[in-house]
């Protein structure tokens, strides 16, 4: 038996080896630098069932951003314990992996692939089908990145000094008004950083361009009431949206109106938390009467931002930030931290989270795409001339119900019971 086993021995092992060659040629016409022998490192690290059964390699494949192992799948095992070891498995492969279940087999695909580390932003063409705002963000490997304000109306960007944040708000800011017109899109701008977004105040586009706490609660507080006035008009003709409003014949339109704050950490200047408290009721309230919120700060921490109004912010637009607690809580995942800055980012959509590249545009191309939409008006005419909040009617004090003493009070707040039931 022994002999038997000595002559089998040599054939097994130049059998071994052939294989083993045919996967390094392989590897290199995939131009895979370094040959990894999967089924090695689940021997090596225990991962079996109960009867010590190993996965075993049916196949590897080339696939749209790098290569696929194609393994079965043990009795008793799951993808979740495949997962467990995900995190081993990548810094083996050197390289991101996927780990999916495919008819009762598994797929880990390697994300060889990578993103360009700077994509030139390009004005998008808008298509005239859709009613209402889509507009392209950046790019992953699965494609261009879209954000959807009817599907997901409030957006978060976050990212420490040089991460990209800043470039990324003009960029979607530059989209915004190249695509819609001002009959159909109006901005609300609070610039607590002032520069950021001054370049943006004397468009068309723009009916109000604050940067202090104290006209900030009462653009907010405008707006609110504007949100409470369209949802009374939603009831009146029996519809739950704008979409539905602006289909009915005759009526005159509802536009879009998106209230963007720049390093919104300026909010909490306001010690009453007047302002704050405001606009975690128009977050929530602001998705079916086509008002969306864009919020952008360094950091998002609880200090920041509370719990409340981060659940209504829908979109997570997440560059480079300080560490695993900021990204943990930007994101609900660690790997924030790792990004390499200058427009990468991880942008969370739905659940998911996708690692993208966001466009690249300087400001003077800013100004060069936006040019045509600029007036000649200036600080002061644009808070005399749009923003209602300049009278002494302080929209936050209807709004809050703070001036008890006022016989003409409107309850604002207090009026929108019925949305309950739209």
């Amino acid at each position: 038996m022994s002999s038997s086993k000595n002559i089998l021995n040599p054939i097994i092992d130049s059998l071994y080896d052939v294989c083993k060659t045919s996967l390094k040629a392989f590897y290199n016409l995939m131009n895979i630098e370094t040959y990894f022998d999967i089924i090695n490192f689940f021997k090596q690290v225990e991962f079996k069932n109960k009867k010590s059964m190993y996965p075993k390699l049916i196949k590897i494949y080339e696939s749209p951003k790098g290569y696929t192992y194609l393994l079965s799948c043990p009795f008793g095992l799951s993808i979740n314990d495949f997962i467990k070891v995900k995190d081993a498995l990548e810094i083996q492969l050197k390289n991101k992996i996927t780990i999916k279940e495919r008819k009762g087999y598994i797929e880990i695909e390697v994300i060889t692939k990578k993103i360009s580390n700077k994509i030139e932003y390009k004005v998008p063409k808008r298509n005239y089908n859709l009613g209402y705002i889509e507009i392209p963000i950046a790019e992953s490997l699965d494609g261009t990145v879209y954000l959807n304000l009817k599907e997901n109306p409030n957006t978060l960007i976050s990212g420490t000094t040089g991460s990209g944040k800043s470039v990324c708000s003009k960029s979607i800011l530059t989209s915004l008004v190249n695509m819609y017109s001002p009959s159909e899109l109006e901005l609300y701008l609070i610039d607590f950083k002032i520069v950021e977004l001054a370049m943006f105040r004397n468009l068309k586009h723009t009916k109000a361009y604050v940067n202090n706490v104290d006209d900030a609660k009462e653009l907010i507080a405008d707006l609110m009431i504007e949100c409470d006035k369209r949802y009374k008009e939603f009831f009146k003709y029996d519809v739950a949206n704008i979409y539905d409003y602006n289909k009915i014949p005759g009526i005159n339109k509802m536009n879009f109106k998106i209230l963007f704050i720049e390093e919104f950490i300026g909010m909490l200047e306001d010690k009453r938390k007047v302002g704050m408290t405001i606009l975690k009721k128009f977050a929530s309230l602001c998705r079916a009467c086509g008002m969306y919120l864009f919020c952008s700060m360094q950091r998002a921490d609880h200090t920041v931002i509370d719990l409340v109004l981060r659940a209504n912010l829908n979109n997570r637009i997440i560059f480079r930030v300080e560490d695993e607690a900021n990204s943990k809580l930007v994101l609900d995942s660690t790997g924030a931290e790792k990004l390499n800055g200058n427009g990468h980012a991880l942008i969370k959509m739905n659940g998911k989270i996708v690692e993208s590249q966001a466009y690249f545009i300087k400001d003077s191309q800013v100004k060069e795409y936006i040019k045509k939409y600029v007036v000649n008006k200036s600080y002061k005419d644009i808070k005399q001339a749009n923003v209602k909040y300049l009278n002494n009617t302080k929209p936050a004090d209807k709004v809050l119900n703070l001036n008890k003493d006022s016989k003409q009070q409107e309850y604002i707040l207090d009026d929108l019971s019925f949305l309950d039931n739209i």
